[in-house]
């Protein structure tokens, strides 16, 4: 934030008292000088405020989006159906640098993408055949623009959690068995930590953000977003 200082220069009134003699004569004033004012400096014009993505110190992975926060306050938010080059220009961004790419091919299950890598953060940027898409009416919570990934604690200088606060190295005990799920559903990216419902064309869905045990099966070695509450993992 840049502050200008101005300020206004005034001549001061100078007032001189002629004393008269003992002679009886009355005393006599002499003829006081006007004040004069120095007209003020135009103000100058507003400046435009700072980028807030230069003020964002924290990343927080949701069960719809990503939020980028500062102070505690949301800066902004990237939805998982926002578009994912919008998403990744934003992060870097926020986060100072550019991140490394890797192409991969698709399969059964996922469509071919590319993954966009700053240190602990991972965007996961899925190519859609957009006609298959309408045709199948893939709704997004099962088929998002983007997913998150989280290997890690940071991103650059920014740390990396999830809603409650929940950071990759964090110990498993401390998520237990993770949200309660109904008889035949599942979570088949890892263990639910937190949810939301969503509305879409289809009707009323529900989305986690889930975590994965490290090897060692004692830390938290992966949070993934948005993972999807389904009847059978295959």
């Amino acid at each position: 934030m840049r502050g200008t200082i101005w300020g206004t220069t005034a001549a001061a009134a100078l007032a001189v008292l002629v004393l008269a003699g003992c002679g009886g004569g009355a005393p006599g004033a002499a003829p006081t000088a006007d004040a004069t004012v120095e007209p003020a400096p135009p103000s100058p014009s507003p400046t435009e405020s700072a980028d807030p993505l230069a003020d964002v110190d924290a990343i927080v992975v949701l069960p719809t989006g990503i939020e980028l926060r500062a102070g505690g306050e949301v800066v902004q938010t990237l939805g998982y159906l926002s578009p994912a080059a919008d998403a990744v220009g934003t992060l870097t961004e926020a986060i100072g640098a550019p991140p490394a790419a890797e192409a991969y091919e698709g399969d059964f299950h996922f469509p071919a993408g590319v993954l966009h890598t700053w240190d602990g953060l991972v965007l996961n940027e899925r190519s859609y055949d957009e006609a298959e898409r309408a045709a199948q009416g893939y709704d997004w919570e099962i088929h998002p623009n983007f997913s998150i990934f989280l290997d890690g604690p940071s991103a650059g200088t920014l740390p990396l959690s999830t809603g409650d606060g929940t950071v990759v190295g964090d110990p498993t005990d401390e998520v237990g068995d993770g949200l309660p799920l109904g008889e035949g559903e599942y979570v088949c990216e890892g263990i639910p930590v937190e949810s939301a419902d969503v509305q879409t064309d289809s009707g009323s869905h529900q989305v986690t953000v889930a975590v994965q045990p490290a090897e060692d099966g004692a830390t938290i070695g992966r949070i993934v977003a948005p993972a999807v509450i389904a009847d059978a993992c295959v």
